[in-house]
């Protein structure tokens, strides 16, 4: 924890396969080239409060699955990161300062997950769409962001969309896209007035979190979820009535509505099983 700078002599380990600092608070400066960490797999960093740049030559570590970084001052990242093309999982959670993504992000061909909670970040690039490997994106807290490119409807593997307590105004879903996605949270969207007909789309889904948003009604396509098993509507305090399609929705195993303005189900609701 009291390390400050990580000796230049790292640099030249060739041979080094998992370079492990977390929570080394003190840690301002990183290596400046890092061209020969050519088998380096795994980069951890989080918790280096104060690191608040990477090398300009981070592509160049071609072999890098995972790389860690949550909780740290960096502002950006480099150009080159698109070039990590065996990059799986790239977590920025808690960068308070993080406001883009590189335009070409789409170029992580092989990254499956992608955590950006409480980060500034303002928007996706629509390149995300090319990220044909991902399954998990966790968009938690980002106040900042207020809309979700279209192209996310292109994310075939997808299985975790998590946008709770974002801006995100609207759902950009089309009909039969993200055929993967199993758990979608969208709850505490303050802005999110309305859940489109598309997602009835949504044909592998078994949750649906909108707790805490100012929906006003779900679309009658909803009964279309075949599979899902937990829709949850908690505080949902502009919701007055569910969709009596609800009620071919046999595959629903809890439904919570505690705090909505619902006053009364269906008359046939009570043939769920």
């Amino acid at each position: 924890k009291l390390l400050v700078k990580v000796p230049r002599s790292v640099g030249h380990l060739t041979t080094l396969l998992h370079l492990d600092l977390r929570n080394c608070s003190k840690l301002a400066k990183f290596l400046v080239d890092v061209s020969q960490l050519k088998h380096l797999e795994k980069l951890f960093l989080s918790g280096c409060s104060n690191l608040r740049m990477l090398p300009e030559n981070i592509g160049a570590m071609q072999c890098l699955k995972e790389l860690l970084l949550d909780g740290t001052a960096i502002d950006n990242l480099p150009e080159t990161t698109d070039r990590l093309k065996n990059l799986e999982k790239l977590s920025l959670k808690g960068c308070r300062f993080i406001k883009q993504l590189p335009l070409l992000v789409g170029n992580l061909a092989s990254l499956e997950e992608l955590y950006l909670d409480d980060t500034a970040l303002e928007n996706l690039p629509s390149s995300i769409g090319y990220l044909k490997n991902l399954k998990k994106l966790h968009l938690v807290r980002c106040a900042s962001l207020f809309e979700i490119p279209e192209t996310i409807n292109e994310l075939i593997s997808l299985k975790e969309l998590f946008i709770n307590e974002s801006s995100v105004k609207e759902l950009p879903l089309k009909p039969e896209s993200l055929p993967c996605l199993t758990d979608f949270l969208a709850g505490g969207c303050k802005f999110l007035k309305q859940v489109p007909s598309s997602i009835g789309g949504l044909n592998s889904l078994l949750q649906l979190q909108l707790n805490n948003t100012p929906i006003e009604d779900l679309p009658y396509e909803i009964h279309d979820l075949h599979f899902i098993r937990k829709l949850e509507l908690r505080n949902c305090k502009s919701l007055y009535y569910l969709p009596r399609s609800m009620r071919n929705m046999d595959t629903l195993e809890s439904l919570h509505l505690e705090g909505s303005s619902i006053g009364e189900l269906p008359e046939d609701f009570g043939k769920l099983e």
